[in-house]
């Protein structure tokens, strides 16, 4: 089977350690592509790809991370806390800083989230739109981080700036109901429609 000859030759190359072939072996367990489907797995390959910097292998360890894919180490998920706080505390007023403290409980789901938002922050770094939505979707449903609506927006926006459907919608529902932003409907629907215009469900949907 062609899939099969493919997995066989990311394989190859993955462990030769060439991060992109590390990526789409990852992807190829993910989704049972040429192979069985096996989600830590994918993880693991994820994670080599992650720490040689591949934006794409980022994003997608912290989907893993954030469903519970990954063995997370709890020190190093408390390490990934403290470096998002030393990051966002400016973004907080002063009054949050004690739930910035005590966000972080050590249980298996804080330290999910919390090296979630950590990889998908790295990506995010390096321009990459749709971890970007990830990061304002953290933000916006504090997840890894106190809730910030006004964080949420701010990195929708960047992401929506790239015309990725996802940060598209996610900013046109902040700006419809108000959100961290200023409500303004008829830029919603502008958001809407680029977004829809992607075959966006959601926006679809939103548009009537």
């Amino acid at each position: 089977e062609v899939m099969l000859g493919i997995a066989s030759d990311y394989q190859t190359a993955a462990e030769d350690g060439v991060s992109d072939a590390q990526y789409n072996l990852g992807v190829c367990l993910q989704n049972g592509w040429g192979t069985e489907i096996d989600l830590r797995l994918a993880a693991s390959w994820f994670r080599r790809a992650a720490v040689q910097g591949n934006p794409d292998a980022q994003n997608n360890l912290g989907w893993c991370c954030e469903n519970g894919w990954d063995d997370i180490d709890g020190s190093s998920a408390l390490l990934a806390h403290e470096s998002l706080v030393a990051t966002f505390r400016h973004r907080y007023q002063a009054k949050a800083n004690e739930e910035l403290e005590h966000h972080f409980d050590g249980t298996n789901k804080a330290c999910e989230r919390a090296t979630a938002l950590k990889w998908y922050y790295e990506a995010a770094l390096q321009g990459h739109a749709c971890a970007q939505y990830n990061v304002g979707r953290c933000f916006q449903k504090g997840i890894g981080m106190p809730q910030s609506l006004k964080e949420g927006v701010r990195w929708y926006t960047k992401s929506a700036a790239q015309g990725h459907p996802d940060g598209l919608y996610r900013l046109g529902l902040c700006v419809l109901e108000g959100w961290g932003i200023s409500r303004v409907p008829t830029a919603a629907v502008v958001l809407f429609k680029r977004s829809a215009a992607q075959n966006h469900l959601e926006s679809q949907n939103a548009l009537g």
